[in-house]
């Protein structure tokens, strides 16, 4: 094997004069022995190569998920329901800003009633297209639910903005808003579903599952609500520490006087 008889590294600390540095071919080349042949050098080095024609040498194929929706990742970075609406609804308004070929069709100042609405809606939206795929696959293609579904006992339906919504007896009540007649399905294991839950228990000021339960029933549809409600509330920090019981002392022994 070559063994080099000084390094090159030293002359960038001990220094060189110009035209020393100028006719270092060691410096600029390398050594001699990087051009001769590598077999020659190393004869015992066997290389490892892959040969495809023998069975052993085939790797598994690897499942990747092709599937897997980005918003996922991007709403995992949110632990506040108003925020991801707003945010959203911000992304909207600058796309939408972006899009405008004159300054008069561009939306300025605070987000109005509306941008809030139509951010929510297209977040359901996303969020639906990949929890249920298949429910919303056959209402486009004008075919029955599969019986091993769970949201079949819900009677849902599409409405007119690709939401899914649950059905009910109550398409005729004169006063009751829509969202209230028909709630939206919202999946049970998404990441969004407990930002809800939290955002309905705040506002009712820490109160129990139900009256939480039945203020999100007026906008939203949780399948199994309840203990899903139950579950959530059960993990509040603020609700642990005012329903926590005060520990009782040991009391210690009579005295022998006694």
């Amino acid at each position: 094997m070559y063994k080099m008889s000084y390094a090159s590294t030293d002359w960038t600390t001990r220094g060189l004069f110009p035209e020393q540095l100028k006719n270092a071919s060691y410096w600029w080349n390398g050594p001699d022995w990087i051009k001769q042949d590598f077999h020659s050098l190393v004869p015992s080095l066997k290389v490892l190569t892959t040969n495809l024609d023998e069975p052993d040498s085939v790797q598994e194929p690897t499942s990747l998920n092709a599937d897997r929706n980005p918003l996922n990742d991007v709403l995992l970075k949110f632990s506040s329901y108003t925020k991801i609406i707003r945010v959203f609804a911000w992304v909207k308004r600058f796309i939408q800003n972006c899009k405008a070929t004159c300054l008069t069709s561009k939306s300025v100042g605070l987000l109005q009633a509306e941008e809030v609405e139509a951010s929510l809606k297209n977040l359901v939206k996303l969020i639906q297209q990949t929890e249920f795929y298949q429910e919303i696959k056959c209402f486009k293609m004008n075919k029955l639910i599969p019986k091993s579904s769970k949201l079949l006992p819900l009677n849902i339906f599409l409405d007119k903005d690709g939401i899914l919504r649950v059905g009910g007896r109550l398409s005729k009540h004169p006063t009751l808003p829509y969202d209230q007649k028909f709630p939206i399905v919202i999946p049970k294991r998404h990441h969004i579903t407990p930002l809800i839950i939290r955002h309905f228990h705040q506002l009712s000021l820490h109160a129990g599952p139900e009256l939480v339960l039945s203020l999100i029933r007026q906008k939203f549809w949780i399948p199994d609500g309840r203990s899903t409600v139950r579950r959530e509330i059960k993990r509040c920090i603020v609700c642990c520490r005012l329903n926590s019981k005060p520990s009782n002392p040991k009391m210690g022994d009579l005295p022998s006087s006694r």
